[in-house]
């Protein structure tokens, strides 16, 4: 992969402040202290907005950390003062460049849920530790959003331990070779049955087969806990494409296949088997990556091949059938996110699913088929606390509505984060 080897330049432009600070940061520059040259470049830009040598400086010492979308804006601010400005120009080109490169990186590792493009080239290895508090309204609802059956409406507060790290086996400009753990762990203060847990472990081969085309595929395995007691393993298989549009955009298509086996109620016995899902994505990047906005549209199916024994509704049993959960699925989804003042970035998101089952309902005495139309709202404001930790607010708003009864739901959870990264 390239590296920043532009110069120092040769000539200050600005006021004496600011001249002073830079010739201070060039010290540290030559030392190799590139976040301390960081600082000063920018309180020499603070000093003199109108000093393009300060900016252009400040973009080198941002690309010495790797931190390219911010050397990019450096770089464009230092030409916006003084278009006639070679050294910033060849600057921004190659600070474009590898920003570019390190998306397609990215994007073969993760590329099923595109999210807003953090500053820095991928690493060897990267963790990740968040800890926060959240409030929720309907806790009795199983982890994949499914109705409890028959469990009442509960709010309560949970605390949320989660963690995770990869590590890049191979990684080279035409191929990537990850390995990815994380654990998600709820604590509820009072409905402790619900208490959540998940491992996902996952490994990534992919290759870059054209400038802009990525192709590979991930496997993993998935084991979830509710309460004491296991709920659901999946292992799975997801080939995928990613197809890179410069700096500005990627198309990802993914197909996922796993298998699932529940290990305790509602549904063991009742939903294992095959979970197919076909999906594509546009992601679209402005501003230099400090505005994104993304859409993209999947199509899955569960075909459950377990068996139950017969249904007495008499009874107050709220055993399913495996025919209860054979459905195709359709989702739609868009999202927008930008980085504004003070540092502080803003996610939003909404989902529409349509979820369409093929069998007559238990529920409904198997007079009708189940059709649910879910939606759910989710926004995010973050911002950094130091260079390693940010914090943040997290509210999702989820409504299902169903022509049976017993699937509707509301959901509404607001979190509290604060997240430790290297």
């Amino acid at each position: 992969m390239a590296a920043l080897v532009l110069l120092l330049p040769a000539v200050a432009s600005g006021s004496e402040q600011s001249q002073r600070l830079q010739a201070k940061g060039d010290v540290a520059y030559a030392a190799g202290r590139y976040d301390e040259a960081r600082q000063l470049y920018e309180q020499a830009v603070a000093a003199d907005p109108e000093d393009a040598a300060a900016e252009y400086s400040l973009g080198l010492a941002l690309g010495r950390l790797e931190r390219w979308n911010e050397a990019i804006q450096a770089f464009e601010r230092a030409l916006a003062i003084q278009p006639d400005f070679p050294e910033a120009q060849r600057g921004l080109t190659l600070a474009r460049s590898i920003a570019a490169e390190d998306r397609a990186v990215g994007a073969a590792a993760e590329f099923a849920t595109p999210t807003h493009p953090e500053s820095g080239r991928a690493k060897r290895w990267g963790a990740s530790f968040l800890t926060g508090f959240e409030y929720d309204d309907n806790v009795t609802l199983t982890p994949d959003g499914q109705a409890g059956l028959g469990a009442p409406d509960q709010s309560d507060g949970k605390f949320i331990l989660s963690g995770g790290g990869h590590y890049d086996v191979l990684v080279t400009e035409k191929h990537l070779l990850r390995a990815e753990y994380d654990l998600y762990q709820t604590l509820n203060i009072e409905i402790t049955d619900f208490n959540f847990r998940a491992h996902q472990m996952r490994g990534t081969a992919s290759r870059r087969f054209l400038p802009y085309l990525w192709a590979g595929v991930q496997g993993g395995y998935n084991h979830y806990t509710l309460g004491d007691d296991g709920y659901l393993s999946e292992p799975f298989v997801k080939p995928f494409v990613s197809v890179l549009a410069g700096d500005w955009g990627l198309t990802q298509i993914v197909y996922r296949h796993g298998d699932a086996t529940y290990l305790s109620d509602p549904f063991e016995n009742v939903r294992d088997g095959p979970v197919q899902t076909v999906g594509a994505a546009q992601t679209s990047y402005f501003g230099g990556g400090k505005y994104y906005a993304t859409a993209g549209f999947d199509y899955s199916t569960e075909r459950p091949d377990g068996s139950a024994g017969p249904v007495n509704r008499s009874s107050g049993s709220t055993t399913a059938l495996p025919s209860d959960y054979r459905f195709a699925s359709y989702q739609g989804h868009v999202g927008l996110g930008a980085a504004l003042w003070w540092q502080t970035v803003v996610d939003f998101a909404y989902v529409y699913r349509y979820d369409d089952y093929t069998r007559p309902n238990s529920f409904a005495g198997f007079q009708r088929t189940r059709q649910d139309n879910f939606q759910q709202f989710f926004v995010r404001v973050g911002r950094p606390i130091t260079e390693r930790f940010r914090a943040g607010i997290e509210y999702y708003a989820t409504l299902n509505d169903s022509n049976v009864s017993e699937f509707e739901y509301t959901r509404n959870q607001v979190s509290m984060l604060v997240e430790f990264f290297y």
